[in-house]
């Protein structure tokens, strides 16, 4: 009787120690910069190349102060044919804030339009990726 459990003790202490941690697997997006860009005046920005079409811009305008309101407009072109894509924000006063662009993978630029204000444009790209979690078994 003594070499049963003798072998059942041996099997579960083997058992419990050959447990394999678990990974979890998910797909995110991970932000790339692409550039920023600030200014008072009318810009067109060099052109960059994307490879998922995909973009978060984070803006922001600080209005000349007096009664009249400044005015930023953020235009995406193809760099391709320099025709416009989309109006990504279009803002009067003062604010900020992050907005979402996207379209065909390409080479594009921005046209920032600009009265009144100061501005800043901050442009990343959205890239997928693989985010991989151990879960201790």
């Amino acid at each position: 009787m003594r070499i049963p459990v003798l072998t059942l003790l041996l099997l579960a202490c083997c058992v419990s120690g050959c447990r394999r941690d678990k990974i979890v697997q998910r797909e995110i997006i991970v932000w790339r910069p692409v550039n920023t860009w600030a200014g008072r005046s009318n810009l067109q920005t060099e052109s960059f190349t994307s490879e998922t079409g995909s973009f978060q811009v984070h803006w922001v305008s600080k209005p000349d102060p007096g009664p009249a309101s400044g005015h930023l407009k953020i235009t995406l072109h193809s760099a391709v044919s320099g025709r416009p894509l989309s109006v990504v924000m279009e803002h009067d006063g003062p604010g900020e804030e992050t907005v979402f662009a996207s379209d065909d993978p390409r080479e594009f630029f921005l046209v920032i339009d600009a009265e009144r204000t100061n501005w800043s444009v901050k442009l990343d790209e959205g890239v997928r990726a693989t985010e991989r979690t151990v879960v201790k078994q």
